[in-house]
């Protein structure tokens, strides 16, 4: 099947479980939980993942869960990932009973995530691309409510305070070749609704990554509407900035939100903008990656060494820890 087609219908795929990304997202949004605490939003997106036909394995670092799509190809492995806990914050008019909100977008990037795994398998694409991709639900990326997992570590439970390292040290990326993400942001101007490459001191450029998502966001904005780099001095993107230093990894900024990320102001604005067309792109981007024996990827990875391998990041990670302590 030529590589157009299987992106209309991957698209319309995403099109048709609109209703059911939406149902998804707001649920997700009245269910805010603190990190290595997200009992109830991991059980839900393991459901959502057995309803198409997936493997899960839960539980990753006392929370969060993976599945895989073509589990038994020996191809490179693609990880989307999202992160699954929530904010404090109790002047936020969202926020529960305790003060505990989302008002960071990770619960957009769940329903991102969700929404490109419905692209990918219910349109039976997966069936045309030489590779796998894992989605993967990590606990634990906001800095809230560290005395919890200061206890977690001194009673064995957890190495980390923070989830992405965690399931560095649990293996769970070990057979990941590339990670893959997208954050909301506000933009500042609404005509913009894209960011591509955010130029971040600490998370190194993979040439072609960016270039793949671009051509595709060409396809539903103009080029006015992209914009290819900015500077980012907020600590947005702890989990791919972790990631980035052990393997190639995107995480382009998408609008549709207004107010500073972990504010009582942060609200979503346009769910396309938001969410269902940065799942379609980031769908339409993975479907590049692993077209025709997955020579995009494998050519990404031939030209990059990322600048560490996961042993040393550990090790390095470990000795700050235990400087702080």
């Amino acid at each position: 099947m030529s590589k157009k087609i299987l992106k209309e219908l991957v698209c319309n795929s995403i099109d048709d479980h609109r209703k059911e990304i939406l149902r998804i997202a707001r649920e997700i949004q009245s269910h805010p939980e603190l990190g290595f605490k997200e009992e109830y939003l991991s059980k839900k997106i393991a459901k959502v993942f057995e309803k198409m036909d997936l493997d899960v394995e839960d539980h990753l670092a006392l929370t969060g869960c993976k599945a895989t799509i073509n589990e038994d190809l020996r191809g490179p492995n693609l990880a989307v990932i999202a992160a699954l806990d929530a904010g404090l914050n109790p002047s936020q008019p969202d926020a529960n009973e305790e003060g505990i909100v989302h008002n960071g977008g990770n619960n957009h990037q769940i329903a991102m995530m969700i929404g490109i795994a419905f692209g990918l398998i219910k349109s039976h694409a997966v069936q045309n691309l030489d590779g796998k991709v894992t989605f993967v639900a990590v606990p634990a990326q906001e800095s809230v409510d560290l005395e919890y997992r200061d206890h977690l570590i001194e009673n064995g439970k957890i190495h980390y305070r923070y989830g992405i390292q965690e399931l560095l040290k649990r293996e769970c990326f070990d057979e990941i070749d590339i990670a893959l993400s997208i954050q909301n942001m506000d933009l500042g101007d609404i005509k913009t609704k894209l960011v591509i490459s955010p130029n971040h001191p600490s998370i190194p450029v993979y040439d072609g990554l960016g270039v793949i998502f671009q051509e595709n966001a060409k396809l539903f904005y103009g080029e006015s509407q992209i914009k290819w780099s900015e500077n980012i001095i907020r600590d947005e993107f702890f989990n791919i900035q972790e990631l980035s230093k052990v393997m190639p990894t995107l995480q382009p900024l998408a609008g549709g939100v207004r107010g500073v990320r972990g504010g009582k102001d942060f609200e979503l604005m346009d769910k396309d903008t938001a969410y269902i067309i940065p799942a379609k792109i980031m769908a339409l981007t993975i479907v590049d990656l692993l077209y025709d024996n997955a020579k995009k990827t494998r050519k990404i990875l031939k030209n990059h060494n990322p600048p560490k391998t996961i042993e040393e990041y550990l090790n390095e990670n470990q000795n700050l820890q235990s400087c702080t302590e």
